[in-house]
């Protein structure tokens, strides 16, 4: 890398100001497209909740609950209760041999045609260069950024967007 274009990067305010921004928008846009699907998917699957008592404990739980036909999670003093569906779809989905619920949620949205298997593949590009914005954001500074930088962004939007229509219709 050119010593100068690194100087150039880092001391001239305007591509500072622009590189600094690009990033922090995409992975804010990201987190939040993943927060909106996670918690549809999740809110899609919920039977039904329960307030907990004072110890954490839920004296008027669910009656199919006791039989372990429900996945259930404990956030802000209530028990919420999902269908099993959702743990055997979701919660115990493999990837590559280890549990991830996002990519487990967006191989839901293939499966119910929310979203094509090359829009899939498109989200691992997307998902790629927000691991690189995250972990490598000095690189970028330095550097500049890649030349796809524009339209992986393009991508985020128009899929954030697609993905959050779906539930309207």
């Amino acid at each position: 890398m050119d010593i100068k274009r690194i100087f150039g990067n880092i001391f001239d305010a305007e591509i500072l100001k622009f590189n600094l921004q690009h990033v922090s928008i995409f992975i804010a846009v990201y987190e939040n497209m993943v927060n909106m699907v996670t918690e549809n998917v999740k809110g899609f699957y919920l039977q039904g909740f329960s307030q907990l008592d004072l110890d954490g404990s839920c004296s008027k739980s669910l009656e199919y609950s006791m039989n372990h036909e429900c996945y259930h999670e404990d956030i802000d003093g209530y028990r919420n209760y999902y269908s099993r569906e959702y743990k055997e779809k979701i919660i115990d989905h493999k990837v590559n041999g280890k549990r991830n619920i996002l990519l487990a949620t967006m191989n839901w949205f293939v499966e119910n045609q929310a979203m094509t298997q090359e829009e899939f593949e498109n989200f691992l590009i997307i998902r790629d260069h927000r691991n690189k914005y995250v972990h490598e954001m000095t690189k970028f500074l330095f550097e500049g950024l890649p030349e796809s930088s524009q339209q992986t962004f393009i991508d985020l939007l128009q899929l954030y967007a697609k993905l959050d229509k779906w539930w309207i219709n």
